[in-house]
């Protein structure tokens, strides 16, 4: 979302001209004594500027053309600056500083004089709009967007306000984004400047700026103005039995990054929400493979941190190109390797080993058992390294990445490249993105640019996706056909496709995580494109499907017996086809009736272990945060008791375990919930259960192995009906393995 929408607020429409979008710099610049951005190149010219956090930050071209930034503060006690007045203290960014750019601080030192901040404000406000045609009232503009764009759904029809394409003469919701049970709504409007409402459940402890009788109506910042205030009032007396459910079912579950691992969120990370309280405060970040001995490494067996970390791994971004790194050798190993054949530390989801030693058939017919996915092995799609070194590091890394990038377009002149820059070379300043201009030049296929940036992998697959199908005509020619995006391959997608295709339903094209040419080219055929729900992905259907004119359906998670026909009937829904539904899964239900039953009468025979604090209980319960796997749901479908260990010293918290188990089927009595606090305590309770087997996303886990425990993660459970038998027969199996019970006293970790 881009707060300065141009033509959607100063358009024709509201009798505006067309304005700059961009807050100009020449004030400023002359109040520095410097040059504006039109000035010639032989004088250091500003530009661009942004005010964060107190500071002044300005990008400068210096007159040998070079870019550096510097940023001004308010002198204070602490602040140390390259130079200062009275008022005022000035830094540069970066590790290092030249002569020229020395010259040029104390020279916008000396053009300061005795100014302050609010003399550097009245150059370049701070809440600087563009200006209107004398006669219309200006909005103060925010200089940053608040929300990344995204799409709202069906926010608008729920809260009864317009969407981001609708009429400016009312309140409108331009983004939206889910803080764990905390949903942050950006609203615009004719009489209000843009903000964040944040709706959240009525608890005890929370306080709002108004509430309703289930939700807390509350805002981003430290404050609101009257009229946004207004605002807020609306749309809780509009509301008055909104649930979070309700907005849950409106606007898909989809945490942000920030929370997936686990990073806890205050003032300073930018988000002070009123009412809201931080939660586990000072918990640090302590996963097994990000610190040494971490405080919590003793009760954590879900690895949410790892996963959030890797999850681009479950995509196959390298099919269509060649990987190119400038960087070191020692950047691949900032997380375990995953490849093939080596142990990981982690159970990562996508991983494929089990499904190799499965061989698993469906109807006679061999399933796709080799997963796309297998390209994370970096032995295999790692491609070309700059394998920067210490002299690089001093000398400067340039002529390395020059010269392997003539080798690549000498060598591969029409494949596409996939470029990715590490933190070395931006650290020592290389002139990266020149050299990559010039190859870009030259070189006769796409080059996309990974940075660091946490989500810059995903809007690079969405310029791969853009390119392959540039130029194509989306007109679906199959008023029957469906897209999958996201549904990984394996013998488990296969029987949705039959399933699909026994209510009259044609599978088009099945893209993401793996993709081609081929497939990209044959997307525009379908009329609908249905999303698998897994969260982490959902910015990159956004980005790369969004905009298309395919009816965009999210029909749930399709695991287990049930799960699966709630997922067939919804996507069925959309062809008209929902009353076949029924029938075609009785029949295939009638054919496995047997087997199922076998398996379940074992099944119930088993209890499983989860040892989890209340953020790994709500990831578990959450399909869309947990790779899209109901995973409680089907265990108690299937018919396995569950032993819930909780990490708390809260009443609250085990109270919402226990309420959370009995609210599936079969809870009650069958499922339990104890708390610990203790390692101690935990030993006992893992050596003691009656569960034969616990849920654990770490490779090797001596802490089960010792207690005689068998071990069980996400990579066992399969879609669809015959996915739900495979996963069973899995789960049965693995809590019926005598090893660990039998030689358990050799299994303990020495230490």
């Amino acid at each position: 979302m881009t707060v300065n929408r141009g033509p959607s607020v100063e358009g024709a429409a509201n009798d505006v001209e067309a304005l700059p979008l961009i807050q100009p710099t020449d004030g400023l610049a002359a109040h520095l004594g410097l040059g504006s951005a039109e000035d010639a190149d032989d004088v250091t010219r500003v530009l661009s500027a942004r005010w964060d956090t107190g500071r002044l930050f300005v990008d400068l071209v210096l007159a040998g053309g070079s870019e550096q930034t510097l940023f001004i503060e308010a002198v204070a006690d602490g602040v140390q600056g390259f130079a200062q007045s009275d008022t005022l203290a000035i830094s540069y960014t970066g590790s290092s500083l030249d002569a020229a750019f020395a010259d040029c601080l104390k020279q916008v030192m000396e053009s300061l004089g005795d100014s302050d901040l609010a003399a550097l404000e009245t150059n370049y406000p701070r809440d600087w709009s563009p200006v209107p045609k004398q006669g219309t009232p200006a909005l103060n503009r925010p200089g940053r967007p608040l929300l990344p764009e995204t799409n709202v759904q069906g926010l608008p029809a729920l809260l009864g306000l317009a969407g981001p394409d609708g009429d400016f003469s009312t309140t409108q919701i331009v983004g939206a984004e889910w803080w764990g049970e905390e949903l942050v709504i950006e609203l615009d409007g004719p009489d209000f400047q843009p903000f964040a409402v944040v709706l959240e459940p009525k608890r005890e402890d929370r306080t709002g700026y108004c509430s309703s009788e289930h939700m807390l109506f509350c805002y981003e910042g430290e404050s609101i103005d009257e009229d946004q205030g207004r605002v807020v009032l609306k749309l809780a007396e509009n509301n008055p039995d909104l649930t979070l459910d309700a907005l849950r079912e409106a606007f898909t579950y989809v945490p942000r990054v920030i929370q997936q691992v686990g990073k806890d969120y205050t003032e300073e990370d930018g988000m002070s929400v009123c009412g809201a309280t931080p939660a586990d405060p000072g918990a640090g970040d302590d996963g097994v493979t990000r610190a040494w001995r971490g405080k919590r490494q003793w009760y954590r067996f879900v690895c949410s941190k790892e996963i959030s970390r890797n999850v681009m791994r479950s995509v196959d971004l390298m099919q269509s190109g060649i990987f190119v790194e400038h960087g070191d050798i020692e950047c691949r190993f900032a997380m375990p390797t995953q490849r093939r054949g080596v142990p990981s530390f982690v159970n990562y989801p996508w991983k494929t080993e089990k499904r190799k030693l499965d061989t698993a058939q469906i109807d006679g017919r061999q399933g796709v058992t080799d997963n796309v996915m297998d390209s994370s092995d970096v032995g295999i799609s790692f491609g070309f390294l700059t394998n920067l070194d210490d002299a690089d590091v001093v000398l400067g890394g340039t002529p390395k990445l020059e010269e392997m990038l003539d080798a690549v377009h000498d060598k591969y002149p029409n494949v596409p490249i996939h470029f990715n820059c590490t933190c070395p070379p931006i650290v020592i300043a290389d002139e990266v993105n020149l050299v990559l201009q010039n190859f870009e030049e030259k070189h006769e296929a796409p080059v996309v640019f990974t940075t660091q940036d946490p989500g810059s992998p995903i809007g690079d697959f969405s310029k791969v996706l853009e390119v392959a199908h540039a130029g194509s005509e989306f007109r679906p020619t199959d008023a029957n056909g469906v897209n999958l995006v996201g549904f990984t391959l394996g013998a488990d997608h296969d029987d949705l496709v039959d399933l699909l295709q026994s209510t009259g339903i044609r599978v088009n094209v099945s893209i993401i995580p793996h993709n081609n040419g081929e497939l990209l080219q044959r997307y525009a055929d379908a009329s609908v494109q249905v999303f698998f729900p897994n969260g982490p992905w959902m910015r990159l259907y956004s980005n790369a499907f969004g905009d298309l004119p395919q009816k965009s359906v999210h029909a749930g998670p399709p695991f287990g017996i049930e799960g699966t026909r709630a997922w067939l009937k919804n996507v069925a829904k959309e062809f008209g086809r929902e009353d076949a539904v029924d029938s075609v899964v009785d029949a295939r239900l009638h054919s496995m009736k047997a087997e199922w039953d076998a398996l379940s009468e074992e099944a119930q025979k088993c209890r499983l272990g989860f040892v989890l604090d209340r953020d790994d209980l709500d990831r578990l319960t959450t399909p869309v945060r947990n790779m899209g796997i109901p995973i409680f749901t089907m265990l108690d479908e299937m018919g396995f008791g569950i032993d819930v260990l909780c990490y708390t010293d809260k009443d609250e918290d085990l109270q919402y375990c226990r309420e959370t188990l009995s609210g599936l089927e079969h809870g009650g009595e069958k499922h339990t919930a104890v708390a610990f606090t203790e390692q101690e305590e935990l030993s006992s309770l893992l050596e003691n259960g009656e569960f034969a087997a616990v849920f654990s996303e770490y490779f090797y886990d001596w802490r089960l192995t010792q207690a005689g425990k068998a071990q069980f993660h996400m990579a066992h459970f399969e879609k669809g009906l015959a996915g739900a038998i495979q996963s069973m027969e899995r789960l049965v199996n693995i809590c019926q393995l005598p090893f660990y019970r039998r030689y358990r006293r050799y299994l303990k970790r020495h230490v």
